[in-house]
């Protein structure tokens, strides 16, 4: 599959079905192509992701914009992790 992406110039996330993203300062993470928000609070942020889902955790998080298959946490981003 591998093979298949760099021949025909494919990213990979969207041939893999995979998270794209985007952090600033850490003060916000645009996360593309997701599967819907899991859990909120203040202090962490929970959304699933293909095989897994990705936990952001920080401080006064909001869950900013919500569009399709895009989501952004604002806040005080201390971590992103990705689980199985």
């Amino acid at each position: 599959m591998r093979r298949a992406t760099e021949g025909l110039a494919l990213p990979a996330d969207l041939v893999y079905d995979l998270p794209r993203l985007t952090a600033v300062a850490g003060l916000s993470l645009t996360v593309e192509n997701h599967r819907g928000l899991l859990a909120f609070a203040p202090d962490q942020v929970t959304i699933a992701a293909g095989a897994g889902r990705i936990v952001v955790r920080g401080a006064d998080l909001r869950v900013g914009v919500v569009r399709g298959e895009e989501i952004t946490v604002t806040g005080q981003l201390r971590a992103i992790l990705f689980e199985p």
